[in-house]
């Protein structure tokens, strides 16, 4: 009994000190777009290169080779944390190219060389996708843009 009780234990505490993992629910192209938007937009690129095309990756060495200190500060100190949430999901399975559209809020937005970024909220981003060896991947041709409203 206590083998079983140490055991819950050890998976309550994984549970809980895990970061946002990839939702089991859905399909596969809506797991790779939840998955990559929680890496991307809470500036973790290293993870978020899991869920692209490899000449994505560039992109993503870019884009966190111009976060600064100024930014992490900024980040720290938000009482509220970055949240995503994926809108949109267009990824037929008898196709190779797909979109996706995620709203993001309370997101820091760096838009302006040599100042520190700022917090936004309901930012609205498309997100393009490709099919490569019968998975579902984020593919970047430059950093995320904001969407028009």
């Amino acid at each position: 009994m206590k083998r079983y009780l140490g055991f819950f234990f050890f998976v309550a505490a994984i549970s809980f000190s895990c970061e946002h993992l990839p939702i089991s629910r859905g399909n596969q192209a809506e797991n790779v777009v939840d998955s990559f938007s929680h890496a991307y937009f809470l500036y973790q690129f290293e993870r978020a290169m899991t869920f692209t095309t490899d000449e994505s990756h560039k992109w993503l060495v870019y884009a966190a080779s111009n976060v600064h200190q100024e930014d992490l500060d900024i980040m720290r100190s938000q009482k509220t944390s970055t949240s995503v949430e994926v809108e949109e999901v267009e990824a037929p399975e008898n196709d190779t190219v797909g979109y996706a559209v995620v709203s993001i809020n309370n997101y820091l937005v760096m838009d302006t060389i040599g100042e520190a970024g700022h917090i936004r909220d309901n930012v609205l981003y498309r997100l393009d996708m490709v099919k490569r060896g019968g998975k579902w991947k984020i593919k970047m041709d430059g950093l995320p843009k904001e969407m028009k409203r």
